[in-house]
C-alpha cells in the first residue's frame, strides 16, 4: 500500500491488486478517481485480510456487501466451485457456446462468506450463490473485486487452463470495453468507436494505420465520452486510435 499511495494510476490501463491485505484511505480515494475517468481496476483480498478495512474502504459503500470472519483454512476434502456465471458479460462471452464439458471446474478450498445485498452485479457466483467476482459501473469506469484469494492452496483456479485467458480477458475488458470492440469492420467501411476511458480535451488523437502512417480521425464529444469516426480504412489489418501516442483503443 505504501508503494500504491506513490503510483500515478493514470500511467496505467488497468490497476490489478491482488493478495490485497489491508486497503488504505488514500489508495481506494485515489483508485476512484481512476474508475470514475473510465480506468479499470480488479482486487482479491488476502487470506489474512482486514476485514474491517475491506468493508469500510471497498465492500459496502461500492459493492452493498461485507466479508464475514476470517475463512477456515483450506481444505481438499470440502470445497466451492464457480456455480453460475454471466456467459452474456464481455469477459465470458468468448465461452458461450463452448460445451460445458470443455470449462474446467474451478475449485476454491476457502472463501470469504460476504452477507448484506450486493448494489453491484455479479459476474460469477460461488455454489451456494454467494458472489465470487463482482462489478460495480462507477461513471465510465470499472471495478471488479474477487471475494476471496486468488492464489494456491485456496483455490485451484491458477492451475487450470482457464487461468490464462481468463486473466487475458480480464485485463482486456478492464483496460478496454470490450463490449464495444468490433473484429469485423470490412476495407472501406467508416470507423465509429467510443472508448469507455476519458480522453483529456487537450489530447492529440491519431489513428496508426497497418503501415504504420498516423492520420487524424474526426471527434466528436458524446457526454463524457469521445465519439471517434475514420473512413480512412482503405487496407486490411489492425488500425489503433491512440492519444499522445498511447495506444487506447
Amino acid at each position: 500500500s505504501p508503494e500504491l499511495v506513490r503510483k500515478n494510476l493514470f500511467d496505467y490501463d488497468a490497476v490489478l491488486i491482488t493478495d490485497w491485505r489491508a486497503p488504505e484511505r488514500l489508495v481506494c480515494e485515489q483508485i476512484q478517481r481512476f474508475v470514475r475517468s473510465g480506468g479499470g481496476v480488479f482486487m482479491a483480498p488476502a487470506f489474512d485480510a482486514d476485514t474491517t478495512a475491506w468493508n469500510t474502504l471497498v465492500a459496502s459503500p461500492h459493492f452493498g456487501l461485507r466479508l464475514g470472519p476470517r475463512p477456515n483454512a483450506p481444505s481438499n476434502e470440502r470445497f466451492f466451485i464457480w456455480d453460475r456465471i454471466d456467459w452474456n458479460h464481455p469477459i465470458w462471452s468468448v465461452y458461450r457456446d463452448v460445451p460445458a464439458d470443455r470449462i474446467p471446474e474451478i475449485r476454491w478450498f476457502s472463501i470469504f462468506r460476504t452477507e448484506g445485498q450486493s448494489t453491484a452485479g455479479a459476474i460469477v457466483d460461488f455454489s451456494g450463490g454467494r458472489p465470487a467476482l463482482s462489478e460495480a459501473r462507477i461513471e465510465s469506469g470499472k471495478w471488479l473485486v474477487s471475494w476471496s484469494p486468488l492464489n494456491p492452496p485456496y483455490t485451484d483456479l491458477p492451475l487450470r487452463s482457464l487461468f490464462v485467458p481468463f486473466m487475458n480477458r480480464l485485463v482486456e475488458y478492464l483496460a478496454a470495453d470490450l463490449s464495444e470492440r468490433r473484429g469485423d469492420f470490412l476495407v472501406g467501411e467508416p470507423v465509429v468507436r467510443e472508448p469507455s476511458r476519458a480522453i483529456a480535451a487537450n489530447a492529440t488523437i491519431e489513428i496508426s494505420r497497418p503501415d504504420g502512417s498516423l492520420a487524424r480521425p474526426g471527434l466528436e464529444s458524446v457526454g463524457t465520452r469521445t465519439r471517434i469516426t475514420y473512413d480512412g480504412a482503405d487496407a486490411p489489418g489492425v488500425y489503433t486510435i491512440t492519444a499522445n501516442g498511447k495506444p487506447i483503443d
